[in-house]
């Protein structure tokens, strides 16, 4: 089994951010750590979807749903972080 380090790695460079932000303390990062959590949740699910179709849909859907916050957030004058889009 992997060291918690080696797992902290490699969900940090899976979500394109420093291995540090796990670490960082403070009211700032509470939200972060949250989201991040949430994140290895959605990881750790989708993980577990063995069919191809039901990967597709689950992504399409996601995706769907952070297009359509940027849009909202342009709209708002927020900055948005660019969708990255791997296969």
């Amino acid at each position: 089994m992997r060291n918690s380090e080696d797992i902290l790695h490699q969900l940090a460079t899976a979500l394109d951010i420093p291995a540090e932000a796990f670490l960082s303390s403070g009211k700032a990062e509470a939200g972060r750590l949250a989201r991040l959590h949430a994140c290895a949740e959605l990881m750790d699910a989708f993980a577990r979807i063995d069919d191809l179709q039901a990967r597709r849909r689950c992504l399409t859907y996601v995706r769907a749903e952070a297009e359509r916050l940027d849009k909202a957030s342009d709209e708002t004058g927020r900055a948005s972080r660019p969708l990255r889009r791997r296969v």
